[in-house]
């Protein structure tokens, strides 16, 4: 189990709320928030940064990177 953090609406009354949730994948926390009448806005993995996680910045500069 994984643990994600979620933005979502509610929707009988539209209200934002920001929680989290514990699910096998992103796919499946979404089926869950659906499930109890919340209509996902974002889901990301607690923990992880996720713009830099999706575009592989922020990682170590290798030598051949490197300008002296």
């Amino acid at each position: 189990m994984q643990t994600f953090l979620y933005s979502a609406h509610k929707t009988e009354s539209g209200e934002t709320v920001k929680a989290e949730v514990q699910a096998e994948s992103e796919r499946e926390a979404s089926k869950l928030l659906m499930s109890q009448g919340l209509f996902p806005i974002s889901i990301d993995l607690k923990g992880s940064n996720s713009l830099f996680d999706k575009t592989g910045l922020g990682g170590r500069v290798s030598s051949k990177d490197r300008v002296i």
